[in-house]
Protein backbone atom coordinates (compact mmCIF):
# COMPACT_ATOMS: atom_id res chain seq x y z
CA UNK A 1 0.00 0.00 0.00
CA UNK A 2 2.81 2.40 0.87
CA UNK A 3 4.48 1.65 -2.46
CA UNK A 4 1.27 2.38 -4.36
CA UNK A 5 0.80 5.60 -2.42
CA UNK A 6 4.37 6.64 -3.16
CA UNK A 7 4.02 5.89 -6.88
CA UNK A 8 0.76 7.80 -7.08
CA UNK A 9 2.36 10.78 -5.32
CA UNK A 10 5.48 10.60 -7.51
CA UNK A 11 3.64 10.60 -10.83
CA UNK A 12 1.21 13.24 -9.60
CA UNK A 13 4.14 15.52 -8.75
CA UNK A 14 5.77 14.81 -12.12
CA UNK A 15 2.50 15.64 -13.88
CA UNK A 16 2.21 18.91 -12.00
CA UNK A 17 5.83 19.73 -12.82
CA UNK A 18 5.19 18.99 -16.49
CA UNK A 19 2.11 21.18 -16.54
CA UNK A 20 4.05 23.96 -14.86
CA UNK A 21 6.85 23.79 -17.43
CA UNK A 22 4.43 23.51 -20.33
CA UNK A 23 2.45 26.49 -19.11
CA UNK A 24 5.68 28.44 -18.66
CA UNK A 25 6.67 27.85 -22.29
CA UNK A 26 3.19 28.90 -23.42
CA UNK A 27 3.42 32.07 -21.32
CA UNK A 28 6.86 32.80 -22.80
CA UNK A 29 5.47 32.40 -26.32
CA UNK A 30 2.54 34.68 -25.48
CA UNK A 31 4.90 37.28 -23.98
CA UNK A 32 7.02 37.06 -27.13
CA UNK A 33 3.92 37.73 -29.26
CA UNK A 34 2.77 40.58 -27.00
CA UNK A 35 6.15 42.30 -27.26
CA UNK A 36 5.96 42.02 -31.05
CA UNK A 37 2.54 43.69 -30.93
CA UNK A 38 3.55 46.39 -28.45
CA UNK A 39 7.17 47.15 -29.39
CA UNK A 40 7.63 45.64 -32.85
CA UNK A 41 8.80 42.31 -34.18
CA UNK A 42 12.45 43.31 -34.34
CA UNK A 43 12.67 44.11 -30.64
CA UNK A 44 10.77 40.94 -29.75
CA UNK A 45 12.95 38.61 -31.80
CA UNK A 46 16.16 40.19 -30.53
CA UNK A 47 14.96 39.61 -26.96
CA UNK A 48 13.61 36.08 -27.27
CA UNK A 49 15.98 34.45 -29.77
CA UNK A 50 18.84 32.41 -28.34
CA UNK A 51 22.31 33.69 -29.21
CA UNK A 52 22.61 30.83 -31.72
CA UNK A 53 18.92 30.84 -32.66
CA UNK A 54 18.09 30.17 -36.30
CA UNK A 55 15.70 31.82 -38.73
CA UNK A 56 15.50 31.32 -42.48
CA UNK A 57 16.33 33.85 -45.18
CA UNK A 58 16.48 33.27 -48.95
CA UNK A 59 16.47 29.51 -48.45
CA UNK A 60 19.28 29.44 -45.92
CA UNK A 61 19.37 28.98 -42.14
CA UNK A 62 20.98 32.08 -40.63
CA UNK A 63 21.73 33.39 -37.16
CA UNK A 64 18.49 35.01 -36.03
CA UNK A 65 19.94 37.86 -34.02
CA UNK A 66 22.34 38.83 -36.82
CA UNK A 67 19.47 38.69 -39.31
CA UNK A 68 17.12 40.90 -37.31
CA UNK A 69 19.92 43.34 -36.47
CA UNK A 70 20.68 43.71 -40.18
CA UNK A 71 17.17 44.61 -41.40
CA UNK A 72 14.80 47.53 -41.08
CA UNK A 73 11.39 46.05 -40.37
CA UNK A 74 8.57 48.54 -40.68
CA UNK A 75 5.69 46.10 -40.88
CA UNK A 76 3.69 44.35 -38.18
CA UNK A 77 3.83 40.67 -37.18
CA UNK A 78 1.31 39.14 -34.80
CA UNK A 79 0.75 35.54 -33.76
CA UNK A 80 -1.23 33.27 -31.45
CA UNK A 81 0.19 29.93 -30.19
CA UNK A 82 -2.24 27.03 -29.88
CA UNK A 83 0.02 24.03 -29.19
CA UNK A 84 2.98 23.37 -26.90
CA UNK A 85 4.67 19.98 -26.70
CA UNK A 86 7.46 19.18 -24.25
CA UNK A 87 10.24 16.65 -24.06
CA UNK A 88 10.20 14.52 -20.92
CA UNK A 89 13.50 16.07 -19.84
CA UNK A 90 11.81 19.50 -19.83
CA UNK A 91 14.70 21.10 -21.73
CA UNK A 92 13.09 21.23 -25.15
CA UNK A 93 9.68 22.19 -26.54
CA UNK A 94 8.04 23.30 -29.73
CA UNK A 95 5.04 25.53 -30.33
CA UNK A 96 2.61 25.84 -33.22
CA UNK A 97 0.32 28.76 -33.90
CA UNK A 98 -1.20 31.13 -36.42
CA UNK A 99 0.33 34.40 -37.58
CA UNK A 100 -0.65 37.55 -39.46
CA UNK A 101 1.82 39.74 -41.33
CA UNK A 102 1.13 43.36 -42.32
CA UNK A 103 3.38 45.31 -44.67
CA UNK A 104 2.25 48.52 -43.00
CA UNK A 105 1.40 48.94 -39.33
CA UNK A 106 -1.75 50.87 -40.21
CA UNK A 107 -3.26 48.05 -42.29
CA UNK A 108 -6.51 46.55 -41.04
CA UNK A 109 -6.26 43.30 -43.01
CA UNK A 110 -3.07 41.19 -43.10
CA UNK A 111 -0.98 40.97 -46.25
CA UNK A 112 -0.29 37.33 -45.38
CA UNK A 113 -1.39 34.84 -42.78
CA UNK A 114 -0.36 31.30 -42.01
CA UNK A 115 1.11 28.99 -39.40
CA UNK A 116 4.38 29.12 -37.51
CA UNK A 117 6.46 26.89 -35.31
CA UNK A 118 9.13 27.82 -32.80
CA UNK A 119 11.61 25.50 -31.14
CA UNK A 120 12.22 26.52 -27.52
CA UNK A 121 15.25 25.38 -25.51
CA UNK A 122 16.00 25.80 -21.86
CA UNK A 123 19.23 27.75 -21.38
CA UNK A 124 21.92 27.01 -18.77
CA UNK A 125 20.61 29.89 -16.61
CA UNK A 126 17.08 28.43 -16.66
CA UNK A 127 15.60 30.86 -19.18
CA UNK A 128 13.71 29.62 -22.23
CA UNK A 129 14.82 30.99 -25.60
CA UNK A 130 13.82 30.40 -29.22
CA UNK A 131 16.32 28.13 -30.96
CA UNK A 132 14.53 28.14 -34.31
CA UNK A 133 11.57 29.94 -35.86
CA UNK A 134 9.79 29.17 -39.13
CA UNK A 135 6.53 30.20 -40.79
CA UNK A 136 4.38 28.92 -43.63
CA UNK A 137 1.72 30.92 -45.54
CA UNK A 138 -1.77 29.48 -45.48
CA UNK A 139 -1.61 28.43 -49.12
CA UNK A 140 0.83 25.75 -47.94
CA UNK A 141 -1.43 24.47 -45.20
CA UNK A 142 -3.03 21.04 -45.10
CA UNK A 143 -3.57 18.62 -42.26
CA UNK A 144 -3.11 15.17 -40.92
CA UNK A 145 -4.87 15.32 -37.60
CA UNK A 146 -7.22 17.86 -36.09
CA UNK A 147 -7.22 21.51 -35.19
CA UNK A 148 -6.65 23.31 -38.51
CA UNK A 149 -8.69 26.34 -37.54
CA UNK A 150 -7.91 30.03 -37.51
CA UNK A 151 -7.74 30.08 -33.70
CA UNK A 152 -7.78 26.51 -32.32
CA UNK A 153 -8.09 25.80 -28.63
CA UNK A 154 -4.79 25.94 -26.77
CA UNK A 155 -3.27 22.59 -25.89
CA UNK A 156 -0.22 21.55 -23.90
CA UNK A 157 1.08 18.04 -24.55
CA UNK A 158 2.92 16.85 -21.47
CA UNK A 159 5.39 13.97 -21.24
CA UNK A 160 4.28 10.98 -19.14
CA UNK A 161 7.06 11.66 -16.63
CA UNK A 162 10.30 13.59 -16.25
CA UNK A 163 13.37 11.60 -17.28
CA UNK A 164 16.61 12.45 -15.54
CA UNK A 165 18.78 9.99 -17.49
CA UNK A 166 20.62 11.65 -20.34
CA UNK A 167 20.92 9.79 -23.64
CA UNK A 168 23.62 9.81 -26.29
CA UNK A 169 22.37 12.91 -28.07
CA UNK A 170 25.15 12.74 -30.69
CA UNK A 171 24.07 9.27 -31.75
CA UNK A 172 20.42 10.21 -31.47
CA UNK A 173 20.81 13.29 -33.68
CA UNK A 174 22.53 11.14 -36.29
CA UNK A 175 19.74 8.55 -36.13
CA UNK A 176 16.96 11.12 -36.50
CA UNK A 177 18.85 12.85 -39.29
CA UNK A 178 19.11 9.48 -41.05
CA UNK A 179 15.39 8.84 -40.57
CA UNK A 180 14.59 12.25 -41.99
CA UNK A 181 16.90 11.65 -44.95
CA UNK A 182 15.20 8.33 -45.75
CA UNK A 183 11.76 9.89 -45.42
CA UNK A 184 12.72 12.80 -47.65
CA UNK A 185 13.88 10.43 -50.35
CA UNK A 186 10.88 8.11 -50.16
CA UNK A 187 7.92 10.46 -49.94
CA UNK A 188 6.56 9.29 -53.30
CA UNK A 189 5.97 5.81 -51.91
CA UNK A 190 2.31 5.30 -51.04
CA UNK A 191 2.87 3.75 -47.60
CA UNK A 192 5.57 6.07 -46.30
CA UNK A 193 3.26 8.50 -44.50
CA UNK A 194 1.50 5.73 -42.65
CA UNK A 195 4.83 4.46 -41.36
CA UNK A 196 6.62 7.72 -40.66
CA UNK A 197 3.90 10.19 -39.61
CA UNK A 198 2.03 10.22 -36.34
CA UNK A 199 -1.75 10.11 -36.57
CA UNK A 200 -1.80 13.48 -34.86
CA UNK A 201 0.84 15.01 -37.12
CA UNK A 202 0.29 18.58 -38.21
CA UNK A 203 1.49 19.14 -41.75
CA UNK A 204 1.78 22.49 -43.49
CA UNK A 205 2.53 21.56 -47.09
CA UNK A 206 0.48 21.34 -50.29
CA UNK A 207 -0.46 17.71 -51.04
CA UNK A 208 -0.37 18.20 -54.82
CA UNK A 209 3.17 19.60 -54.88
CA UNK A 210 6.20 17.38 -55.32
CA UNK A 211 8.80 18.59 -52.85
CA UNK A 212 12.50 17.83 -52.81
CA UNK A 213 13.88 17.86 -49.26
CA UNK A 214 17.51 18.17 -48.20
CA UNK A 215 18.13 17.83 -44.43
CA UNK A 216 20.91 20.01 -43.06
CA UNK A 217 21.01 19.56 -39.29
CA UNK A 218 19.28 17.91 -36.36
CA UNK A 219 18.92 18.49 -32.62
CA UNK A 220 17.46 16.39 -29.82
CA UNK A 221 16.25 16.67 -26.26
CA UNK A 222 18.41 15.25 -23.47
CA UNK A 223 15.73 12.65 -22.75
CA UNK A 224 15.86 11.32 -26.30
CA UNK A 225 12.12 11.43 -26.95
CA UNK A 226 11.80 14.61 -29.02
CA UNK A 227 14.00 15.84 -31.87
CA UNK A 228 13.90 18.03 -34.94
CA UNK A 229 15.52 18.28 -38.35
CA UNK A 230 15.63 21.33 -40.57
CA UNK A 231 16.86 21.80 -44.09
CA UNK A 232 16.28 23.10 -47.57
CA UNK A 233 13.41 22.26 -49.86
CA UNK A 234 12.71 23.01 -53.49
CA UNK A 235 9.54 22.70 -55.52
CA UNK A 236 8.19 24.20 -58.78
CA UNK A 237 8.95 27.94 -58.91
CA UNK A 238 10.57 27.78 -55.46
CA UNK A 239 14.23 26.90 -55.21
CA UNK A 240 14.96 28.75 -51.96
CA UNK A 241 12.58 27.35 -49.38
CA UNK A 242 13.15 25.60 -46.06
CA UNK A 243 11.47 23.04 -43.87
CA UNK A 244 11.26 21.83 -40.29
CA UNK A 245 10.23 18.39 -39.07
CA UNK A 246 9.71 17.56 -35.41
CA UNK A 247 10.03 13.87 -34.54
CA UNK A 248 8.52 12.23 -31.47
CA UNK A 249 9.43 8.83 -30.07
CA UNK A 250 6.25 6.76 -29.88
CA UNK A 251 6.88 3.59 -27.95
CA UNK A 252 10.40 2.34 -27.29
CA UNK A 253 11.78 2.38 -30.82
CA UNK A 254 9.32 4.01 -33.19
CA UNK A 255 9.98 7.60 -34.27
CA UNK A 256 7.12 9.50 -35.89
CA UNK A 257 6.83 12.96 -37.45
CA UNK A 258 4.47 15.16 -35.40
CA UNK A 259 5.12 18.38 -37.33
CA UNK A 260 6.17 19.21 -40.88
CA UNK A 261 6.23 22.81 -42.05
CA UNK A 262 7.59 24.34 -45.27
CA UNK A 263 8.32 28.01 -45.94
CA UNK A 264 7.19 29.82 -49.08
Amino acid sequence: MRLLTFLFFYFSVQSIMGQTVGKKVLIEEQAFAKMSHDSGAKSAFLKYLASDGIVFSAGKPVNGKNHWNSIDFNGKLEWQPYLVELSSSHDFAYTIGTYQFYWEKTQEKPSEDGHFSSIWKKQPNGDWKVALDIGSPNKNSSKMGSGNKAFPNQKIIEPPNSQSIKVDTVGLKAAVFGADFLLSNNLNKSNIKGKSYSKRAQIFTVPTIKYSFKPLASEAALSGDLAYVYGQVSYPDHQNANYLRVWRKEGRKSWKVVLEIVTD
